[in-house]
């Protein structure tokens, strides 16, 4: 039997109600899960890895199936080393949004860090496809290139992020840019990245920390992270070098030292 344009009418006029009955609980969960996920943000900027942990779990028990919870939570994951839960996690992300830029930026460098490098490289090449003027993403792909032993492309894919940043490369773009130099054995253009932070008006320890692992001098790199690590509340943006170096993905064999390692234990709460 055929509903009529009565029945028609009814139905929807109660798909209407119900969809207004249930606006106000979307807009309360989204607003839980904003708050949590700005509370985790807050603390991981400034190494509260414990109390960052707890707000990221709450934002996904939220909503485990939200695209910005599942890429912000790999991040963090990343950070402390789990690399197969990131990964798990942003593909999980993936298949809710297959070219959500920032999710492939994130499981690019995710890869990287677990050692799936062709992985890491085919993603961050879609990532360029995507935004073709996101330095970030030939930065990420010279760190993969760099390992992969391309050299060359490693070298053509960071001139262009150098390029592209120019002058708005902040402090720990920069040391990021000398350390991938410092790879590749260009010790002019380390140097001259060096000079630039000295420049520089505000510079973190954490992004001096990097600079001078660029030039090979541990020492002044480890004295900057202990100043670092001591006042987590003038880190700021830089907080990222101060995971990364903990992580150590590269494999440095004086930042899996004890020295290194005694500095980096405040931000595991060890």
């Amino acid at each position: 039997m055929k509903l009529t344009s009565y029945v028609w009418g009814a139905i929807t006029l109660l798909s209407g109600i119900a969809l207004l009955a249930s606006g106000p609980v979307y807009a309360q969960r989204a607003s839980r899960v904003e708050a949590a996920l700005e509370e985790a943000g807050d603390h991981r900027a400034h190494l509260r890895v414990p109390a960052a942990e707890a707000a990221y779990q709450r934002a996904f028990g939220i909503s485990p199936d939200d695209p910005q919870v599942l890429v912000a939570y790999a991040s963090f994951n990343r950070n402390l080393g789990e690399y197969a839960e990131a990964i798990r996690l942003l593909r999980r992300a993936a298949e809710l949004s297959a070219d959500d830029q920032f999710m492939l930026y994130q499981l690019g460098i995710a890869y990287r860090y677990a050692k799936d490098y062709d992985a890491a490289a085919r993603v961050h090449q879609r990532y360029i496809g995507l935004n073709p003027t996101a330095a970030s993403g030939r930065l990420q792909l010279a760190y993969t290139e760099i390992v992969r032993g391309n050299r060359g492309e490693a070298l053509r894919h960071l001139q262009v992020a150098e390029q592209m940043y120019g002058d708005d490369a902040d402090n720990w773009r920069t040391a990021q840019l000398a350390f991938n130099y410092a790879q590749l054995g260009r010790r002019q253009d380390v140097m001259r990245l060096f000079d630039r932070l000295g420049e520089m008006e505000t510079v973190s320890q954490a992004a001096w920390a990097m600079a001078y692992i660029a030039l090979g001098d541990y020492e002044q790199a480890l004295q900057r992270l202990e100043t670092a690590v001591s006042d987590p509340e003038a880190i700021g943006g830089a907080a990222n070098i101060l995971y990364q170096l903990a992580a150590n993905p590269f494999g440095d064999p004086a930042l899996g030292g004890p020295q290194f390692q005694e500095v980096f234990g405040p931000i595991w709460g060890t």
